[in-house]
């Protein structure tokens, strides 16, 4: 029974198929089964292959122990280039909350398709970038639990998503790069995002579209239009703190919808409200204050219908307004800070108006 497994792979080798580590149930059951206790993959040389004349190390299929043996720690030493076409699949057998843990050494990119982290027993993957080449790794949501927690640390990593991820509450700190696959749906901390950066957001080749979903905004600068074309930002999410305003220069153009928490109240500008996608739609509870009201404001078309009637609205004149028959105050409460005026241009606006 193997204990450590080396695997040394010495300059243009290709392995065709899986790996697998798996346990042979032919085995005496009087005897103490000890599971693997790690893997190592060396990829070194500067053979190259005689088919295709390459000199990166291949691994075609998965890695994987079928479920019958434990791949928790697996540490690649790469001084050679490194790409495993298939899926690392971690799986535990001796503890059913298990952290697994990947660790890469070395000058050499390395590149692995997926990591899958769908045995329920494996609960957390640390993964730690220590060389000094390029870290690419798949994230597939078909093949994670969403109750995984991921752990990015070291140097450059390029993350590439596909089908529906949320790492919003995961350590991303060596991202350098994510790579959006088709209909992707990343959901980060919005402070993760700038910590990565708009511009290293990118589709991967053949990808059109792919959604962010943005978590905790508070005063920070922000504007999709820092996205590339084909990356939408569907929700944003206020910050669940007291008071967020925000930050002046943000641009809420194309945001499909904010989202607001009991006990948080959002401070906006009308301009910043008319901004949000179609009809503004808010949704949550809290209260949410827009301020300084222009009539160019109001001629684009004011309705606050999409606001939730469950939060608090009020609305702030910044100079004289008149509003048309068909803008909708909803269920604001209309603030008038000085001696500005507003004019009504039907019942239905006056009923029940609270000023």
């Amino acid at each position: 029974e193997l204990d450590d497994f080396t695997l040394n792979l010495l300059g243009g080798s290709v392995i065709q198929g899986d790996i697998d580590l798996g346990i042979d149930d032919a085995k005496d059951p009087a005897l103490t089964q000890s599971y693997l206790n790690s893997l190592t993959i060396n990829s070194m040389g500067m053979e190259e292959n005689f088919i295709t004349g390459d000199t990166t190390n291949i691994i075609e299929g998965d890695i994987t122990t079928g479920g019958t043996n434990e791949l928790r720690d697996v540490t690649i030493n790469a001084d050679q280039t490194l790409s495993v076409l298939g899926e690392l699949v971690f799986e535990a057998i001796n503890n059913d909350d298990a952290t697994a843990s990947l660790t890469v050494t070395g000058t050499a990119d390395v590149m692995l398709a997926e990591l899958n982290t769908a045995d329920d027993d494996v609960d957390a993957l640390n993964v730690e970038n220590n060389g000094t080449g390029t870290l690419t790794v798949g994230i597939d949501g078909m093949n994670i639990d969403a109750t995984d927690s991921f752990s990015f640390t070291g140097n450059d990593t390029t993350l590439v998503v596909n089908n529906t991820v949320d790492l919003s509450m995961d350590t991303l700190d060596a991202v350098t790069m994510v790579v959006l696959e088709e209909d992707a749906v990343l959901t980060l901390d919005l402070d993760q995002a700038d910590a990565i950066g708009a511009a290293n957001f990118v589709l991967a080749d053949g990808a059109n579209d792919a959604v962010l979903s943005l978590a905790n905004l508070n005063d920070q600068l922000f504007a999709v239009a820092d996205y590339a074309d084909g990356i939408s930002v569907d929700i944003l999410s206020i910050e669940p703190i007291p008071v967020v305003t925000l930050n002046p220069g943000t641009n809420l153009t194309d945001i499909g919808s904010l989202i607001l928490q009991a006990g948080t109240t959002l401070n906006l500008t009308a301009a910043q409200f008319q901004q949000l996608d179609g009809t503004g739609t808010i949704s949550g509870a809290g209260t949410v204050n827009i301020t300084d009201l222009t009539q160019a404001d109001v001629d684009a078309g004011f309705d606050l219908s999409g606001i939730d009637n469950d939060i608090t609205l009020t609305v702030a004149l910044g100079e004289d307004i008149t509003l048309a028959a068909d803008d909708d105050l909803a269920h604001a409460s209309v603030i008038i800070p000085g001696a500005e005026t507003l004019s009504l241009a039907t019942y239905l606006q006056a009923n029940g108006l609270d000023v």
